[in-house]
Parts: structure tokens; sequence; C-alpha cells
């Protein structure tokens, strides 16, 4: 073996038995892959029956804000705000307490409050923000002399999307776009991260006074082009673990919490029957269907062999070059 392939050799094996690789090895998927399961958890949780008590401060929407099967509102009794905080801490029966300043329809931007107990979901968050808009939109229609099934009759909901009329397989385009920039980070990331390692390697033994001792066995080139060539292979390791473990992890968690989601056909039918319910189930139907639409698209829109593929290439390339 060549004197450049002992030092890859020694410095290949040093680092990757060291307790921090090992760590990282497996921290990194762990933390990234529960990162994103805790993100889809709560974007595609069970919603809660929330409860919310309705201070209308100004009296302006006479009970007119619109109800739901897991959205009851109740209209709070006379009294202060401060009051009714009082009363909202008190009373167990309700989840949130939905204030609407007197000044609200006056501006554009007044702040409404939502105060709870424990926190509400985002989709419960965009509801009652929804049900305040349309209905500052209905009171200030009914001021113009504009009747509300003028306004049903116009409101409309306007998906764009966006299709190269010459390559009509770019679908997706975007998406594929925000998956290589992630990928350019984490080649960004990796090679900062192991040419810091040479750096250091050198650093060291120049500390050490090892570097006298060695160069008079080996060329300055020869150990220097073993040290880059051993850690970036130690680099290649920690990648290819990383995809490995993620990749097991990710196909656990979705077999075990999320059995049905593969499918976008099962979640179309799934959206369509939570769409029975109109009013209230808009939104949570909507994240069902964006979420099948992703998974679909990371399972089957992404050529994992190539992008895998040209990471290798660029992190090599741009590392030796760094």
């Amino acid at each position: 073996m060549s004197k450049i392939g002992l030092i890859t050799k020694r410095e290949y094996f040093t680092r990757v038995k060291k307790k921090s690789f090992i760590i990282m090895t497996i921290l990194g998927p762990l933390l990234i892959v529960g990162f994103l399961s805790v993100t889809i958890l709560i974007s595609t949780k069970q919603e809660k029956d929330y409860k919310v008590l309705v201070l209308d401060e100004g009296d302006l929407f006479s009970n007119k804000l619109r109800n739901s099967e897991k959205y009851k509102l109740t209209w709070a009794p006379k009294g202060s705000y401060s009051e009714i905080q009082e009363l909202f801490k008190k009373e167990e029966n309700y989840d949130l307490l939905l204030y609407m300043p007197s000044n609200i329809v006056q501006t554009n931007s007044m702040t409404a409050k939502c105060l709870y107990k424990e926190v509400p979901s985002m989709s419960a968050q965009k509801h009652l923000s929804s049900v305040i808009n349309e209905a500052i939109e209905l009171y200030r229609l009914k001021e113009a002399n504009i009747s509300e099934d003028s306004y049903r009759s116009i409101k409309t909901r306007i998906n764009l999307d966006i299709i190269d009329i010459q390559h009509k397989e770019n679908k997706n385009i975007q998406k594929r776009a925000i998956v290589g920039y992630f990928f350019g980070f984490i080649v960004y990331i990796f090679i900062f991260m192991f040419g810091v390692q040479v750096m250091k390697g050198v650093i060291e033994e120049k500390t050490n006074r090892i570097i006298e001792i060695v160069v008079s066995s080996v060329k300055p080139f020869e150990l220097l082009m073993g040290k880059i060539i051993g850690i970036a292979m130690v680099g290649l390791t920690q990648f290819v673990g990383w995809v490995m473990i993620s990749m097991i992890l990710m196909f656990t968690i979705f077999a075990i919490y999320f059995p049905n989601q593969y499918n976008a056909a099962t979640q179309a039918d799934i959206a369509s029957q939570e769409l029975v319910s109109q009013n209230n189930q808009e939104q949570i139907s909507s994240n069902i269907i964006e979420f099948s639409e992703v998974s679909d698209f990371l399972l089957n829109d992404i050529n994992w062999v190539l992008m895998i593929g040209l990471f290798i290439f660029y992190f090599l390339g741009g590392y030796l070059l760094y």
C-alpha cells in the first residue's frame, strides 16, 4: 500500500471511531426526522372540539359569527375585558377566549386576541382568523348596502397551477428547486465542516510536534493528500449513514402513524368525506390533501438515486477544490 493509502486509512479509521462521529451520525437523522415528524403530526392531528367564549366589545356582529361542529361559539355576558378574562380563567367549559375590540372594523390593522388555556392547533387559529375576517367583511358590506348573498356568489378561491408549456413533465418544478436548494445547503455545510477538520488535524499535529517526525518518512504532499482523502471518506460515510438511518426512521414512522398517507386516492376520498361539513372542515381537508400531495411528491417525483449521486459528486468536487 502506498504512503498516501496508509495515511488515508489512518485518518479514516481514527475519525470514524471517535464518539463525536458516532453520536452525530445517529443524532443528526434523529433531529431531522423528529422535527419533520412533529411538524407533520401537528398539521394532521385530529381536531378537538373547541368551545370558544366570544367577547364582542362593540356588539358589532350580533352573534353572527358562524358556529361549526368543532368550534362552538358562546357570547360572553356584559362586562369589561378584565372581568371576562377572570370569568374565562374560572370557567372550565371554555377552551378559548376570543376578544374583538370595539373599533375592530374601523381599521385594517387592528388585532383581535385569542386567549387560551392550552395552545390551540394551527388549523384552529386559521379557522378563527377566517371567521373574524369574514364577519368584518360582511359587516362592511352591510354598511355599503350589499347583500350577503351577493358576497357569497362572488367570493371564490383560486389555486394557481404553474405548468411549463414546452416541457409538461416539469411538474412541481418549484418544489424540486426547494429540494435542490436543501441539498446544496447540505453540500455547503459538509464542505465547510470537513474542510475545517483538515485544518484542525494539521494544527493538532503541528502543536504536538508529531509532524516533525512524520515528514521525515513521508513527503508533505503525500501527508496532506492522505488527510484530504481520508476526511472526505469520513464525510461520505457520515452522509450515507444519515441517509440510511433517516430513510429507515421515516418509513417506520410513516408505516406506524400514517399508514394511509402514501395513497393520494385514499386521501382524496378522506378529504371528500370531510367536505360534507363544509364550514368547519375546509381547512382540515385542505391540510390533508396538501400533505398527501407533498408526501406523494417526495416519494414518487424525486429521483433520489440521482440526487444522492449528484450530492456525492458535488461534495467531492467542492471539497477537493476548497
